[in-house]
């Protein structure tokens, strides 16, 4: 791993990284090679790219040959091209440290929201692909591309739009399904226009796929430069450009064939959050959430969730099941938790397994960064990886500490009946 830290600035500091296993798994997602990506979005296949021996490479072999394949590629690139990276590091440094501040204070003017962290990571890549990750304030720059400061404001208002809309539970943009969201989003960084060059480079032409809604939106938004506003008419207009595109997600889900098609059609549908007895749904742990969860919160079955296109892990688990069982796998339903009497915040963590062959797979949509799905040769070394990743959850969130890997334990159990409260689920999944 290469690390180049930056002054700190008089509001923002950032850090640039080489890190290889970052890059090769940009790299493999791109070319779909990783079990939860296709290798597509925004209308885009970013396999094509790759070069051909890449291609070669990968398709068609596991999870590690794949792996194996890609570093090895990847050790002779960072020879070949060190004086690049080396040049574009430099370069990249030069231009952050005088526009970094900056290019925060107008994107703050023209969203109207303070920019919501002080503190970035720009990963380098030898794929051209950007992803980014709004909970560290990360995001990949290509070392190809010339418009760091442009390609910066466009991750950064993807970032501000998440926290000051996407999260913000009185939102309209908060009952979205991911799919709609993602169109949205990206359809907004058409405010990255003329007026903010020369600070960017370049105008953001944003992807094909959404130019008619960028396009009216960027009428609307040079009669008006008021973001509020801007988002207000985009949701009125998105169903015109994208409920056509789209079928009925009930419609969708019994038309899936295979455990990758489940994933991805539960990454396009399936918001993470509960539904109150009430019917009102909560999307964000914020002090709503925690003030109503005990009270409020009911765990829905597969139905039901399909109905309303949230839930936390236990309503998701319920439609894996639905879809596993349809379908006449052998699987498996665990319950993870700290097994401690008094009340508590410890987390916890159902999640479907399923046999195929004479591999066992932990299939997981909700935990965040372990979305995919994972092989393992057998099934007690799949439960005790989960439970050292919900440890290492907890204690990276402050909540739990190494020693408390003897209070996790876990339970098979059965579905669930529809609806049932916090503290009834509970007794179900662990047999009380």
């Amino acid at each position: 791993m290469i690390k180049n830290s930056s002054k700190k600035h008089d509001k923002y500091k950032y850090q640039i990284i080489l890190d290889p296993k970052k890059d090769a798994w940009n790299w493999l997602d791109s070319c779909g090679a990783n079990s939860s990506s296709s290798g597509s979005s925004h209308g885009l296949d970013w396999s094509k790219r790759a070069p051909a021996d890449v291609i070669v490479g990968i398709n068609g072999k596991s999870k590690k040959e794949a792996q194996t394949f890609i570093v090895k590629y990847l050790k002779q690139k960072y020879i070949d091209d060190g004086e690049k990276i080396k040049l574009f590091t430099k370069k990249l440094k030069t231009i952050f440290d005088k526009n970094m501040t900056a290019a925060c204070e107008k994107l703050e003017k023209v969203m109207g929201k303070p920019i919501y962290r002080d503190n970035f990571t720009i990963y380098l890549t030898t794929f051209p692909r950007g992803p980014y990750n709004y909970y560290d304030g990360s995001y990949y720059e290509y070392i190809g591309w010339n418009n760091p400061i442009m390609g910066f404001l466009h991750e950064l208002s993807h970032f501000q739009f998440i926290h000051y809309w996407r999260n913000n539970p009185n939102s309209d943009v908060s009952k979205l399904t991911n799919n709609q969201f993602q169109w949205l989003k990206e359809s907004l960084t058409m405010i990255l226009d003329k007026e903010l060059l020369p600070l960017i480079e370049r105008v953001d032409e944003g992807y094909e796929i959404h130019m008619p809604l960028r396009k009216e939106l960027h009428k609307f938004w040079q009669k008006n430069h008021d973001f509020d506003k801007l988002v207000e008419f985009g949701l009125k207009i998105l169903p015109k450009y994208y409920n056509a595109k789209i079928e009925n997600p009930k419609t969708i889900f019994k038309q899936l064939k295979t455990p990758q098609e489940l994933l991805d059609f539960m990454d396009a549908n399936i918001n993470y959050g509960f539904v109150g007895k009430s019917g009102k749904i909560y999307l964000y742990q914020n002090d709503d959430w925690q003030k109503n969860w005990e009270s409020e919160c009911i765990v829905q079955s597969g139905n039901g969730l399909l109905e309303t296109n949230c839930g936390t892990c236990w309503d998701q688990v319920e439609l894996e099941r639905k879809w596993f069982q349809e379908h006449n796998y052998q699987f498996e339903t665990i319950f993870s938790w700290f097994e401690i009497i008094k009340p508590n915040n410890y987390p916890t963590h159902t999640f479907l397994v399923f046999k195929d062959s004479d591999k066992w797979y932990w299939f997981e949509h909700s935990f965040g960064k372990h979305k995919g799905i994972h092989e393992f040769g057998f099934l007690d070394e799949l439960i005790c990886d989960v439970k050292d990743k919900q440890l290492k959850s907890a204690i990276n969130s402050g909540i739990a500490k190494l020693k408390d890997r003897k209070l996790l334990k876990s339970y098979f159990y059965k579905k669930p009946k529809a609806n049932l409260r916090v503290n009834d689920y509970i007794n179900h999944v662990i047999g009380r």
